[in-house]
């Protein structure tokens, strides 16, 4: 046989490893495929479906209170949880009893942030580092507050995504 001929009809050994390595890069390309590569989350944080991803990344994007939400670059996302369970660890104790059902998320952004709400004659606008929105995929209400530290009940929530806006 001829040099780098098989005993296969004469198939060269570098034709079965150029073979090889076009099959694993198509592999590969199928299988970021198939976990949404492009669903812009951060390495290493908590994956979430890339549907729900570009729901975050909309409901992140569209006009709200959040003044200043349009400059920023990454969300954490905790949930899903009931309404209350976020509500209460992101706004504290709530007046509000009902039971609101669904999945819900808490989305946090960090930056600096002027809340679009209205003020009392005489007040100063706050400028908070923390702006976090109790949110659904539903669309019902959400509910939202500020900080200027996350609150400890949030990091008790446990794992958290990083999906990123940019």
């Amino acid at each position: 046989m001829g040099q780098g001929a098989s005993a296969c009809g004469g198939v060269k050994q570098a034709d079965v490893k150029r073979f090889a390595l076009v099959g694993l890069v198509a592999f590969a390309v199928l299988a970021c495929a198939a976990c949404g590569g492009g669903s812009k989350q951060a390495a290493g944080s908590r994956a979430l479906p890339p549907s729900l991803v570009k729901q975050i990344q909309a409901a992140v994007r569209r006009p709200s209170p959040i003044g200043g939400a349009s400059s920023v670059k990454t969300v954490e996302v905790y949930g899903p949880a009931s309404h209350s369970a976020l509500e209460r660890a992101s706004l504290g104790p709530t007046s509000e009893t009902q039971h609101v059902a669904g999945a819900w998320y808490l989305i946090v952004l960090r930056g600096h942030f002027t809340p679009n709400l209205p003020l009392p004659p005489g007040a100063k606008a706050s400028h908070p580092r923390i702006a976090m929105e109790v949110w659904s995929p539903k669309g019902t209400g959400p509910a939202f507050g500020f900080a200027d530290r996350l609150p400890a009940a949030v990091a008790r929530l446990g794992g958290h995504a990083v999906v990123d806006l940019s």
